[in-house]
């Protein structure tokens, strides 16, 4: 028996078959291998996501760094403590017949000039000379005071058993330049302010300045004599900072103090306490 297909089918079908083989020789051809194309395409792909990567871990290591670094300037760490270099001393056996040790004069570590009337201004001072060597820097620190401006001087009581302390001003004669701008006597007043630790002359303004404690001493200065405070305890391996001040507003000083010249300007004597 003949089965007759109507012609449109017998083509529908050839069609059909064609598909079927070209497809499976592609499909063949695409599963015996990756293609050079589709290679380079994965490769570009890999090394995106090894960028992005990268990226965030910069990223995340610069802001725990930034936090981190906020975190230590905020936090208020106690200062460290200067290290002694008379551990032991105090077993150590003294002769009491011994006669006491002299009086040592400290120069101060610090001096630094504040101005009521510009209160945020800081007045930096370093002496200085050109030579052929080059920039020489001197020892030399200013004191000055007047009805607006106050000089912050702080001193280094290291000295082991010498924690009997007080303050000598010393002014010589008139003689040449009058350290006090004037013949005339001149009332200052030191105050004993709040500041345990080095101090830092290069931020110290009158808004910055270590907060008043207690008046040491009042002295009426005139040319040629030396003033002195009473005598307080000043702990070994301390700082001790005083705030020079005029009592009156006629009050004007200025001169330079040196480590090497004791005949002028304000020092610590620390004496023996043993």
């Amino acid at each position: 028996m003949n089965i007759l297909f109507p012609r449109k089918v017998l083509v529908a079908s050839a069609s059909v078959r064609s598909y079927s083989s070209s497809t499976l020789v592609a499909f063949t051809s695409d599963t015996g291998g990756p293609s050079p194309g589709n290679r380079r395409c994965s490769l570009l792909l890999w090394a995106c996501l090894l960028s992005v990567l990268c990226s965030l871990i910069n990223t995340s290591f610069t802001v725990f760094r930034a936090l981190a670094h906020r975190q230590v300037v905020r936090s208020q760490h106690e200062p460290l403590e200067y290290a002694s270099t008379y551990i032991g001393l105090d077993s150590a056996y003294r002769d009491p017949a011994a006669s006491p040790l002299p009086p040592i004069h400290n120069f101060p570590v610090a001096i630094g000039v504040v101005n009521r009337s510009e209160p945020s201004a800081v007045y930096l001072d370093a002496p200085r000379y050109f030579s052929t060597f080059g920039t020489i820097y001197t020892g030399e620190r200013r004191v000055k005071i007047s009805p607006v401006e106050t000089t912050i001087v702080q001193f280094w009581a290291g000295d082991y058993e010498m924690q009997r302390c007080s303050l000598e001003f010393t002014l010589p004669s008139p003689a040449g330049d009058d350290p006090l701008k004037t013949a005339e006597p001149t009332s200052v007043e030191v105050w004993h302010v709040d500041a345990p630790s080095k101090l830092d002359v290069k931020g110290l303004s009158w808004q910055s300045r270590p907060a008043r404690v207690s008046v040491v001493a009042r002295w009426t200065l005139y040319p040629n004599t030396t003033a002195r405070s009473p005598e307080f305890n000043c702990r070994s391996g301390s700082f001790q900072t005083f705030e020079l001040a005029c009592v009156d507003d006629g009050c004007l000083g200025e001169f330079y103090q040196e480590p090497k010249h004791r005949d002028i300007g304000i020092w610590l004597m620390q004496r023996t306490s043993a």
